[in-house]
């Protein structure tokens, strides 16, 4: 009963907050920054949060994604367009359009790493551990497949007809091997709300291989073009675009951090949320001396190249390193890279929370 009338309580007290804020939106003498102030606080009640798909990291986020422009950087081979590929098929499933630009990797590519994910889940599920899925090469060379069992094959046709069912009416491909430009970008985007209705989700990968703006700009230069560009398709559409980015060199036997992303300057003060991603254990324990520290994070990452190599899991830190108007923090996730998966690890302290 205590339960109820505090939920009773509440439900007066924001009716008469909201009541408040219209009446002051409605006052003509009420200052425009406030009215404009408390228009957009009553219109945040009616907005999209969309789902990652990793309810840990919906919880550091705010609810999941909302309208801004998010960063995700890592080292190479770290995952980090298999991660926003899963991400971007979890959108999907829940009924959101998304626009996936592929700088890098065909369409085929992609679909087959999403193929090989669904199998390894559709095998785990069925109590096999996973050790009958298949990766994506495995997938795409057709001409292997007569030396599979007939429960491997029936596995494959499982993971395409989820995908099939699930997830391939929401998820599109745009391939930009050649390069592509952010006015590409951005005509692709008005495209597709006009023949949806809503506009859908970004995903760019990656940030530093769209093409220039200008061919005399230096790379900081064309990143900060692109920048403010990608910053301001999100603001006129009112989604969530998000950018892969590569990061320095330097930074690669580091704990990421803002510093850590190519032409960071723009990256670091443009980003609305910068996630970083590394390998679990990457951060200084404090203690140890500069040649300790090397000799584990060879070690680190030796393990953890074994872990890929064999089908075991590696264990990611994803690290929200800004988040305007929010709170900073990481979890870890279970990546096999073997078949381009990522799940929650429950065994980590995944909501390490931070305030900003």
């Amino acid at each position: 009963m205590e339960t109820n009338n505090l939920t009773s309580e509440q439900e007066q007290a924001q009716d008469a907050l909201e009541r408040w804020m219209s009446d002051r939106i409605a006052d003509k003498t009420s200052p425009p920054a406030i009215v404009r102030c408390f228009t957009k606080i009553q219109e945040d009640k009616h907005a999209k949060h969309i789902s990652t798909g990793f309810p840990q990291l919906d919880s550091i986020l705010g609810d999941g994604l909302r309208p801004g422009l998010y960063i995700v950087g890592a080292v190479s081979s770290l995952g980090k367009t298999a991660f926003c590929l899963q991400v971007a098929d979890q959108i999907a499933r829940d009924g959101h359009g998304v626009l996936f630009f592929s700088l890098e990797m065909s369409e085929e590519e992609l679909l087959t790493r999403s193929f090989s994910r669904l199998s390894f889940l559709t095998d785990k599920a069925a109590g096999n551990h996973g050790i009958n899925a298949k990766t994506p090469l495995e997938i795409l060379h057709a001409r292997h497949y007569r030396t599979y069992s007939a429960g491997e094959l029936s596995l494959i046709q499982q993971a395409m007809t989820i995908y099939l069912d699930e997830y391939a009416r929401n998820v599109h491909v745009v391939e930009g091997e050649n390069g592509m430009s952010i006015n590409e970008i951005q005509n692709a985007v008005a495209e597709y709300k006009n023949s949806h209705g809503d506009p859908p989700v970004v995903i760019i990968d990656y940030l530093q291989i769209l093409a220039p703006s200008n061919d005399r700009n230096t790379d900081k230069q064309n990143t900060d073009v692109a920048m403010t560009a990608l910053k301001q398709l999100s603001h006129d559409y009112g989604i969530p675009v998000i950018a892969i980015s590569s990061l320095n060199r330097s930074s690669y036997d580091a704990s990421v951090n803002m510093a850590s992303y190519k032409e960071s300057g723009a990256v670091e003060y443009s980003s609305d949320i910068l996630i970083g991603m590394q390998y679990a254990g990457m951060t200084s324990t404090g203690s140890e001396t500069g040649r300790e520290r090397k000799e584990r994070i060879r070690s680190l990452k030796d393990d953890m190249d074994a872990c890929g190599a064999d089908g075991r899991p590696q264990k990611i830190q994803v690290k929200i390193l800004k988040n305007r108007g929010g709170i900073k923090g990481s979890l870890v996730l279970r990546f096999y890279p073997k078949y381009s998966c990522f799940l929650s690890d429950s065994s980590e302290d995944a909501d390490n929370r931070e305030s900003m």
